[in-house]
């Protein structure tokens, strides 16, 4: 199921990519090539025959001499979709001594295309190695690409051979027929380009617009949908989805013309489901999965595809190539260019052919290609993205270890060096070359890389790589690039630095936050332990025995027992447990004893003098008691006796200065010597529970820290004797050192001494033995124990007689089996347990259980059911009922009916009950918080922690939803209004009030406000609240009566005038010369202005005292001449930072820039004075000096000049005496 899920979501990723290249034909890509079924046709209409293969490479097709039909082959290959270009690419080989003369020839029919392409000289090639008889002769490669103008619906493709000499001589050869289409757009019949507006005709009768562009079928009536390339239809074929132009999703070209080990793949030879016992990783069937990947189900996952499936990653997939046969060569151009070459070793199938084959794969570089070269790769972005995580495999090969060196450098990073220095372990015939000798060496190694672009302002990622071989058979290559950026976690999840860089999900949910996602099971918004969620985890109260999704369904009871007795006058109870036969005594209660009866009729009852009690628990005592045991105690301690037993760590009672008590003295269980206490492995441990683990721990749901196997660490001290970054079992090491696959025996230092069955011992590997007579299953398709050819099995690999056209397994047939049928004897036979239903089966559920539905292939209903059709049951036998698709028997459910009874009687309000059946729901609460104080007014919202309405038997809206009083305070010392910010009504919503609350007296002891609901109130469950009163303390207020109020005003205008007489005399002082006096008077005013700002809480008649210091701000005075607007443009901000205090009172903003801006104009209106001192100084000796104003004033103002004199004399002496009284 889990393979089958994993390629549907490929298939899915593969239909939402919209290209402006489809590649529409590949042929002869394969490994082995067979030719029994191909639609290429020869000269005299016959079939091509020969196929070259070796014991090692790829196969390649064989074009004849000029006089043999088949020098020339042709095929008419469909090309439907709309286009105006194709890309033509052929691998083609020249075998032995081509001539200068001997040409290859590609032509296109209904083009009069045609070209041609020489493979001379000969001698440029090397010689075939793997070939046996045909060893020591040369094999030159070429590539041939063409871009060729196209837009017909067929491609008549004809290739063809002109050489003379028999194939032994010289022969042309080719392999890798790849044809793509350069696509029109999508709503383009035909076309001159790519573009929207490069149209020349629409589909069916839509009018080509005058910017050569074409609408969809959205405006055509009952045929709204375009369904390329057949028109406009009502709806797209096979129900298939569509995009927001109503233009249908073309489907998949999918085959099961695969490579050996796949069952069903793409035309691009990207598997997606691989034959049993295989392994699927970037579209290749393997035996085993690579040793840095993760195994789910059957396919292989590295650590960037495990990113990718995650849903709560903001992911962008940059680069997916080279994992298949779908990147092409003006892709390769565009993400590499080269930058130098050493040697001619480079680049020999063409000087713009940066890419070869491996098997059904194309890979960057490849043997003949990339040998002595350096190459720079080169992707950009435009979103904004936090890391970029980089994955390639780096093939290496060579003749000898040691000589083949590549090196890449990622953007500023330290270039680093990868070398050929062992060889590749295990089997992978997909790396092959013809040309290789048998002792070739080759490995691949993983590059997987993280760049942090919290810091960097480019947006690109440039990689440089260089490939240095001292021979020319070395090569480098480059397969399954992967490139992704991360944006962030989604709004829910926190991102892990951690976790990101070890390859796992890097976005932890957030707890606290009030939403449930992820592993979550509850989040209530706080870190309060037995409030029914603790640590994202669903938690009762200590004193529950049953817990069910936080709520205590079983409650633990202790049976108490009490006895009186009058001792000197001391009342004294005495408690006994039967459960723990611990004693001790309680109190009085204020004097009064307790009603005895009463008390041994409630079990969970706290005394009078406790002000939180929760089922019998006291957690908080009024003041002049304390707690002890639960319970609270008076201050006089002569008042208290203990008997029988002294409580003690160990007992199970957390006393005074413990912390908890769990009866026993075991390490790291949660508590010890009564301390909380954690797992020795916990990195952060919080009441008892782990929250998170040291390095190399995982955290498991019972806040235990285990190791983590198959992290890559080996942790001393620990039960890790090895560690090889994963959990795949027999690869020497599962966090224990173990034997080698396939090993029966194998001594201490894991040297395997005895093999299994089918295999042998060969340089401490077991290999399978072939010949033997015995199937080794992943490896070994038969086992006839002899070596005799065309016999049905030929060195454990099925093969049937010479010329047989159709061969499954060994057998030849005589016809092709449809998709889920095999050959068998003498006819195709259904397969049943394939999950394909052909015509002779009912059904396939891929299993052979009974009563599923299914079985044998046969329609199976449920047991004891007796109307079945089709699998499904639809009435059941005498005694059974029918219900979700079982037949139930009726007796059991009666007695299942009493269980669902006996559940929730302890809490009915949190179930939903219809007939026999019960669903877990929780009631709705009411809450209140205190929102703020401004003086004599308090505010306080009361909500709803569900969406409400009210109970349908209410008939108006027309009361009161609340009675609100303040128990403490009598009501005609307060007034309340209520504001509704969302108002109830009968359809379910999430319902608010404010309170507001004002005082008309001094409220010295805190006011205890009391909400009861006093109406009926449900939820979309029609569940009641199921808490209806609500209390919450609130602040201590003084009353400022009007008279006082007046008083402050009048204060504060006193204030007022001070300032200005100041002022006043500052500027006369500094008129007169006396700068000091002036200063002076200045530090006292700014010094009253700066009270206000004092954190302190003063009262409303001082708050307004201290406003009179406005008249000494500056932004007052910008306000008065309206001037403040250009204050605001030299201040410019996109937005104020949050501020709290007497800062947002005050509505004064803390940016650094706004507030040293007034000093900064102080500083230069004192500097302009300095500069202009000199000249004050002398108008102002002119102005007072007695004769400069005697000249100034004419003969006949004798008398006015005296009074001025005199003023200005008295002036200066009266301000000089001011200035030595004050100083």
């Amino acid at each position: 199921m889990i393979r089958r899920i994993f390629n549907l979501t490929v298939l899915l990723l593969l239909q939402s990519a919209n290209c402006a290249l489809q590649s529409v034909y590949e042929e002869f890509n394969n490994k082995q090539i067979t030719l029994t079924n191909t639609s290429w046709k020869c000269n005299d209409l016959s079939s091509p025959t020969q196929v070259l293969t070796c014991t090692k490479g790829m196969d390649l097709v064989v074009l004849k001499e000029i006089q043999q039909p088949c020098h020339k082959i042709l095929n008419i290959i469909e090309t439907t979709v709309p286009h105006f270009k194709i890309q033509l690419y052929i691998d083609v080989y020249g075998y032995n001594t081509i001539d200068a003369n001997d040409y290859f020839l590609v032509g296109i029919s209904e083009n009069s295309f045609q070209e041609s392409l020489c493979i001379h000289p000969f001698n440029q090639g090397k010689y075939l190695q793997q070939c046996s008889s045909n060893n020591n002769i040369w094999l030159t490669r070429k590539s041939y690409f063409q871009e060729i103008a196209h837009s017909n619906q067929q491609l008549s493709l004809e290739i063809r051979s002109e050489v003379d000499g028999p194939f032994n001589d010289e022969s042309y050869l080719f392999r890798n027929v790849q044809i793509i289409l350069d696509r029109c757009y999508k709503t383009c019949k035909t076309c001159s380009g790519e573009g929207k507006e490069q149209c020349l005709s629409c589909y069916d009768d839509i009018i080509l617009s005058s910017n050569n562009s074409c609408d969809s079928c959205q405006s055509k009536t009952g045929q709204n949908f375009l369904q390329i390339p057949d028109g406009c239809r009502n709806k797209c074929t096979n129900n298939q989805d569509y995009d927001e132009d109503y233009v249908c999703i073309e489907d998949i070209n999918l085959q099961v013309k695969c490579e050996i080990d796949c069952e069903l793949c793409t035309n691009t030879q990207s598997c997606l489901i691989c034959k049993p016992q295989k392994y699927l990783y970037f579209g290749q069937c393997m035996d085993q999965c690579p040793k840095y990947t993760i195994v789910y189900g059957t396919n292989c996952l590295s650590n960037i595809d495990s990113l990718l499936k995650n849903k709560n990653l903001r992911i962008t997939q940059l680069v997916r190539e080279f994992h298949d046969l779908s990147t092409t060569k003006s892709l390769t151009n565009e993400l590499f260019q080269i930058i130098s070459t050493t040697n001619q070793y480079s680049l020999q199938k063409g000087n713009d052919i940066y890419y070869s084959y491996f098997s059904n794969k194309r890979i960057f570089g490849g043997p003949l290609v990339w040998v002595n070269a350096e190459f720079k790769f080169t992707k950009s972005w435009i979103q904004e993205f936090q890391f970029i995580r980089i994955f390639f495999e780096v093939i290496l090969g060579d003749i000898e270890l040691n000589k083949n060196i590549l090196t890449y450098k990622l953007n500023d990073q330290q270039q680093e060096t990868i070398i050929l220095n062992e060889m590749y372990q295990g089997n992978n015939p997909n790396i092959q070359d013809q040309i290789w000798p048998d002792n070739y060496q080759f490995n691949i190694y993983k590059v997987e890389k993280s760049i942090n672009f919290f810091i960097q302002s480019n947006k690109q990622l440039t990689i440089e790589i260089k490939c240095q071989n001292a021979n020319e058979l070395g090569f480098c290559g480059i397969q399954n690039m992967v490139i992704i950026g991360f944006s962030n976690c989604e709004p829910e999840y926190n991102f892990d630095f951690h976790n990101y860089e070890t390859g796992r999900n890097p976005c932890i949910p957030i707890c606290g936050d009030k939403i449930v996602v992820g592993d979550e099971e509850c989040d209530d918004g706080n870190n309060d332990p037995f409030d029914g969620c603790f640590n994202c985890r669903y938690e009762c109260e200590d004193q529950c025995s049953e817990c069910l999704y936080g709520y205590c369904i079983i409650e633990k009871t202790k049976p108490l027992l009490y006895s009186q007795k009058i001792q000197n006058d001391t009342v004294e109870y005495k408690l006994k447990c039967q459960e723990s036969e611990d004693w001790y005594c309680g109190s009085i209660c204020n004097g009064q004893i307790q009603n005895q009866n009463q008390f041994l009729s409630q079990n969970y009852f706290c005394n009078c003098n406790c002000l939180h009690c929760v089922k019998g628990i006291c957690y908080l005592c009024q003041e002049g008691n304390y707690l002890f045991n639960n319970d609270c105690i008076v201050e006089k301690i002569d008042q208290i006796m203990y008997v029988e037993q002294k409580s003690f760590c160990g007992d199970g009672i957390i006393q005074v200065f413990e912390q908890c008590d769990d009866t026993n003295y075991l390490l790291f269980d949660g508590c010890f010597a009564c301390k909380h206490s954690c797992d020795i492995n916990c990195y952060q441990c919080f009441f008892g529970r782990c929250e998170i683990c040291k390095y190399g721990y995982v955290l498991t749901s019972d806040s235990n820290c285990f190791l983590n196997c198959g992290d890559d660490l080996i942790l001393p001290y620990q039960n890790e004797q090895c560690d090889n970054q994963n959990t795949i079992g027999y690869d020497g090491c599962y966090c224990k050192l173990e034997c080698q696959p396939y090993c029966l025996y194998c001594d201490k230092v894991q040297q395997c001494l005895k093999c299994k069955k089918g295999f042998s011992l060969q340089n401490n590997y077991c290999i399978p033995i072939c010949g033997d007579g015995f199937i080794v299953n992943g490896f070994e398709e038969c086992d006839d124990a002899n070596y005799q050819p065309f016999d049905g099995c030929y060195e454990c690999k099925y093969q049937c007689h010479q010329n047989c056209g159709i061969c499954n397994k060994g057998n030849c047939q005589h016809e092709i089996c449809q998709l889920g049928m095999q050959w068998t004897i003498n006819s195709c036979s259904a397969i049943c347990g394939d999950n394909l239903v052909v015509e002779i089966e009912e059904c396939d559920d891929g299993n052979s259980q009974e009563f599923d539905g299914c079985f044998n292939c046969k329609y199976s209903c449920i047991e004891n059911c007796e109307i079945c059709k089709e699998g499904s049951c639809r009435g059941c036998k005498q005694g059974f009922f029918l219900k979700d698709n079982k037949c139930l028997d009726l007796t059991i459910q009666q007695y299942q009916y009493q269980d669902y009874q006996l559940t929730i009687q302890n809490s009915k309000n949190f179930w939903i009950c219809h007939d026999q059946e019960c669903a877990y729901s929780q009631s709705p609460k009411m809450k209140i918080v205190l929102l703020n104080q401004f003086f004599q007014e308090q505010y306080i919202q009361v909500y709803f922690d569900q969406e409400v309405k009210l109970k349908e038997t209410t008939e108006n809206l027309s009361f009161e939803l609340f009675d609100i009083q303040l128990k403490n305070y009598n009501v005609s010392t307060y007034r309340i209004k209520l504001y509704p910010i969302q108002e109830i009504a009968y359809d379910a919503q999430q319902i608010s009030y404010q309170i507001e609350i004002k005082n008309l007296i001094n409220f010295d002891e805190k006011p205890l406000l009391q909400i009861d609901l006093i109406n009926e109130v449900t939820n979309t469950n029609n569940q009641t609240v199921s808490q209806r009163q609500v209390e919450i303390k609130l602040k201590t207020s003084i009353f400022l009566s009007d008279e006082k109020r007046l008083i402050s005003l009048q204060t504060r205008t006193s204030n007022k005038v001070l300032m200005i007489v100041g002022i006043s005399f500052s500027v006369l002082s500094l008129i007169s010369g006396e700068t000091s006096f002036f200063v002076q008077i200045l530090n006292v005013l700014q010094y009253q202005s700066y009270l206000k700002f004092i954190n302190i809480d003063y009262p409303e008649n001082l708050v307004i005292y201290f406003s009179a210091s406005e008249i000494l701000e500056i932004s007052t005075y910008l306000q008065i001449m309206e001037i403040d607007q250009i204050y605001n443009i030299i201040t410019p901000k996109e937005e104020s930072p949050e501020v709290d205090g007497k800062f947002k009172f005050y509505n004064v903003d803390p940016d650094l820039f706004i507030n040293i801006l007034p000093q900064i104009i102080q500083m230069i209106t004192l500097l302009t004075l300095l500069l202009l001192g000199k000249k004050y100084y002398e108008l102002l000796t002119f102005t007072i000096n007695s004769r400069n104003i005697t000249n100034i004033l004419s003969d006949n103002l004798n008398c006015f000049k005296l009074i001025i004199i005199k003023i200005f004399t008295k002036l200066r002496i009266w301000i000089k005496g001011i200035m030595s009284i004050l100083t």
